[in-house]
């Protein structure tokens, strides 16, 4: 169990994390102790203390220092839809040395096949290729088989790394990152393939989050049973795989519109960042960044065109606007204002925000 340093300083950590057997990480074989000398003999007693017996103590391994430096903390901003995580991406963008690209729905399955040892040229533009937003990264076939040139068999898994090194570059940024609401599910996948991910969760109330979705074309629209169960269970996971990460640190909404500088600086001095004045005026660059999103066709092979796509982010042209918050006392009705804290109450309250 991973405690926040504020509610062990109350003297109780305020936060217990629902969990199950599917989210215990046994150790692996090399981390244990070979401890046992006689087969696990029952029939009597060890002479002296397994691990402190002088005769044979246990040998620690020294890590091999890494070949190259590691990469510098990289953001991967995560959360519900609808919970700032444009916002917060603009802003780290905004900074002269950080290029963050249009939302990476083929990472996951990149990863995955990697994993699964398929590296060939043709396997990892098929999958590229199939990913929804894919064309959103505005990467030419020239251009990717001259990063897969790069490809090293050996290390699979951090050729990745390549694909936002490319990005970043276009924008004269040396640092990566990401932003993926639905990574929240898949951080220690991600953790895995790039231990330089620095995750950072956002979190909004869930309330008006449904009143945000209210309307749009994506997500679960006006379906408030199925947003708040969402929200409950994309926070949830989120927060359960966070206690294997030293790399993840949890932003609200509310306190981030409220008070964008202050809490900027903080995400900057976890990532190792040095904040700049710029960021706060990452809404001036907004629509340009936005232009990258183009027509996207829907696994139900519907077309979204361009300006549907780009007008759900409209408000990210405008500094971060304190008025949002709180905006589901207006939107919801009470049904469903009932509804959703029927649902998602506990949740709620474990996150600070009051019942009505």
């Amino acid at each position: 169990r991973v405690f926040a340093r504020a509610d062990l300083e109350r003297g109780w950590h305020g936060n217990r994390v629902a969990t199950s057997a599917n989210f215990i990480v046994p150790p692996t074989r090399e981390k244990l102790f070979h401890l046992d000398r006689d087969g696990w003999r029952d029939d009597r007693p060890e002479p002296e203390h397994l691990i402190f017996n002088a005769a044979t103590p246990p040998k620690f391994i020294a890590p091999k220092p890494p070949a190259t430096p590691a990469p510098p903390p990289a953001p991967f901003i995560l959360g519900m839809s609808r919970s700032g995580t444009t916002l917060m991406r603009f802003m780290l963008d905004a900074h002269p040395t950080v290029a963050i690209p249009p939302e990476t729905h083929w990472l996951m399955p990149l990863i995955r096949r990697l994993k699964a040892g398929d590296i060939t040229a043709e396997a990892v533009r098929d999958t590229l290729k199939n990913a929804h937003n894919w064309q959103d990264m505005g990467v030419s076939d020239d251009e990717l088989a001259s990063i897969f040139a790069k490809f090293d068999a050996a290390r699979p898994l951090a050729w990745v790394r390549e694909i936002y090194a490319f990005y970043a570059a276009r924008y004269g940024a040396m640092r990566i990152g990401d932003k993926t609401p639905t990574h929240g599910v898949n951080m220690l996948d991600i953790a895995e393939a790039l231990p330089e991910a620095f995750f950072i969760h956002m979190i909004r109330d869930g309330r008006d989050v449904a009143a945000s979705l209210k309307g749009l074309w994506f997500g679960e629209g006006d379906d408030i049973r199925k947003v708040a169960s969402l929200w409950v269970w994309r926070v949830s996971r989120a927060r359960q795989q966070a206690q294997f990460l030293d790399r993840y640190m949890e932003v609200r909404y509310e306190q981030f519109v409220q008070n964008p500088e202050g809490q900027l600086r903080q995400v900057c001095d976890a990532i190792g960042l040095k904040f700049d004045p710029a960021q706060l005026n990452a809404h001036e660059h907004a629509q340009e960044r936005l232009a990258e999103l183009g027509a996207l066709e829907t696994k139900q092979g519907d077309i979204i065109s361009a300006e549907k796509r780009q007008e759900i982010h409209t408000l990210t042209a405008s500094p971060p606007d304190p008025s949002r918050i709180g905006r589901w006392k207006d939107v919801l009705s009470a049904s469903e204002i009932k509804t959703f804290q029927r649902i998602a109450g506990p949740m709620l309250r474990d996150l600070g925000y009051d019942l009505v």
